[in-house]
């Protein structure tokens, strides 16, 4: 779900000369208007209703019965398993602007390392997921100098004074700061 919504503006180079500098605003505009937003709101209204694991299979299979829940699950993955072969090859294309002497082999090896590391960290669950995301968000905005020095990425969603914290297992008592 994470890229059917937020998988950024990835290849949109090409855009402004291809149609133009208006119509390519008004689709940078008009994009998370129309669709991102809605959908946002839908997953959060959905998920905060329906705390299951498995997502659109599980809400369709609620609300339609098993067969469309089904292919609910396996049109999702198809779309994911197509939209997520684009991303190596786009970093790949980065990667030769920083490094234009990028052999064909070398290219191939972070192409394959940028893949499983994904799939190592999608295999350990979404709070891995959430935290690696903000290291990376957090190490490209470094990276452009568009953040304060000495911030770290943190998660701030359900946080507040009086939450708990885990300590090796055991729940510690309330903060309150």
């Amino acid at each position: 779900m994470f890229f059917t919504v937020s998988g950024g503006p990835f290849g949109l180079e090409g855009l402004v000369g291809s149609v133009g500098p208006g119509v390519a605003l008004l689709l940078l505009v008009a994009t998370p208007l129309i669709y991102s937003i809605p959908e946002t709101l839908l997953i959060g209204e959905l998920a905060s209703m329906l705390p299951a694991e498995g997502g659109y299979y599980q809400w369709v299979k609620r609300a339609f019965g098993r067969f469309w829940g089904f292919w609910n699950g396996w049109l999702s993955w198809t779309y994911s398993l197509l939209d997520m072969a684009i991303y190596p090859v786009l970093f790949i294309q980065y990667l030769r602007f920083f490094a234009p002497g990028l052999s064909q082999l070398d290219a191939w090896l972070v192409a394959v390392a940028l893949i499983w590391g994904a799939t190592w960290l999608n295999l350990r669950g979404t709070l891995v997921v959430g935290t690696a995301s903000g290291w990376f968000v957090a190490t490209v905005h470094r990276a452009s100098g568009t953040t304060r020095a000495g911030t770290t990425p943190r998660r701030s969603a359900g946080r507040s004074s009086t939450r708990r914290r885990r300590t090796r297992g055991r729940l510690r008592a309330p903060c309150r700061s």
